[in-house]
């Protein structure tokens, strides 16, 4: 999609917030001092030591503390290890995955699009504890769950797992519900999601600008402060009876940065015709995988995370891309891709804002 040339946003840091709200049904784009006054049921986060910064352990002379950097590390990597999950905890959400990733990502007709799969699992998996009936059952199966009981245990895991806080890599993802003051809720349901979804209850006059402004000062600080004028721009309908808001902030370093030195402006091939963008440039060994339809490699981060460039060949649309499904296959599981070598790639990546 065409780019659009603002802040060089990850010359050398990650700073990708993507934020998804389902408010009556409807998903929103996005965007808390306040929000206290409205609490009725408040998510409590793992804390995580901190890691330590190598270069305080140096001395003058050149030497290296290992024994105070071990006594720092040590905790810090017991807090990591503790938010990892047995193998297979995100089994079944395979075909969630694919399927509503084309779903929100089709269609864009030449505008930049984000989507979180992972925002939209939890607003549904926290929907499947507020229903029952017919309108659980539909989740459950969309979701890949047999039970409310198997959603709750795996929504647990998944949240675990993507969580990280220590300074150095930031992984948060974050709800809340947002009730209407003048209908009864169950304090037990509530206090189940604080406890299983990480996720936040908050009840208050619908539409008041108290209540508005709760939400926005919410959005705002799950998100770093990064989207405060998106966020300022949320609002609730008096006629609202619950609304459900999920946040993700995501920053991380890349494991080998790109030299700026090497940025230059250069022609970016859009669907809506040629436009000119800053690109990044980078020449190093990585794998390089390919099918009928597309070409795809990946560079890491230091959180041990992935960031996929994904390149549609020559004639395939990305909405045909995203109906297949197969780039999503390779995603899931880049072991077991047959198409894959190892090379030097040369990476020439447009800088953009979305």
């Amino acid at each position: 999609k065409p780019p659009k040339m603002k802040r060089p946003w990850w010359t050398a840091v990650i700073a990708a917030v993507l934020v998804a709200a389902i408010f009556a049904g409807e998903m929103l784009m996005p965007g808390g001092t306040g929000v206290n006054a409205y609490a009725i049921s408040e998510a409590t986060y793992p804390e995580m030591a901190q890691y330590p910064d190598e270069y305080l352990y140096m001395h003058a002379d050149g030497s290296f503390d290992s024994e105070g950097f071990s006594a720092a590390f040590d905790p810090w990597f017991e807090d990591v290890q503790a938010q990892l999950r047995p193998d297979g905890y995100a089994d079944g959400l395979e075909d969630y995955f694919k399927r509503s990733t084309e779903q929100f990502l089709s269609g864009a007709e030449g505008e930049n699009v984000t989507y979180s799969p992972l925002n939209v699992y939890m607003a549904l998996a926290m929907l499947a504890e507020l229903t029952d009936g017919e309108s659980r059952a539909q989740i459950l199966s969309l979701l890949g769950a047999e039970s409310i009981e198997e959603l709750r245990q795996q929504a647990n895991d998944v949240w675990n797992a993507s969580y990280r806080d220590d300074g150095a890599v930031a992984s948060i993802l974050a709800s809340s519900l947002w009730l209407n003051q003048d209908v009864e809720f169950n304090q037990e349901t509530l206090d189940t999601l604080a406890e299983n979804y990480y996720a936040s209850s908050y009840s208050g006059e619908m539409g008041s600008d108290d209540f508005n402004a709760a939400l926005q000062d919410w959005l705002d600080k799950q998100t770093g402060g990064l989207l405060s004028d998106e966020a300022g721009e949320v609002e609730l309908d008096p006629e609202t009876v619950l609304a459900l808001a999920t946040t993700v902030y995501f920053r991380s370093k890349w494991t080998s940065e790109f030299n700026e030195d090497n940025t230059k402006t250069d022609v970016f091939h859009a669907a809506s015709g040629d436009v000119d963008a800053e690109f990044m440039h980078a020449s190093r060994s990585a794998s390089y995988y390919w099918q009928e339809r597309f070409s795809a490699s990946y560079m890491g981060l230091e959180s041990g995370g992935r960031m996929w460039f994904i390149l549609p060949d020559e004639g395939v649309s990305a909405d045909e891309l995203l109906a297949s499904g197969e780039y999503m296959d390779l995603v899931l599981d880049p072991e077991g891709w047959t198409d894959q070598t190892y090379i030097i790639v040369n990476y020439a990546v447009p800088k953009f804002d979305t």
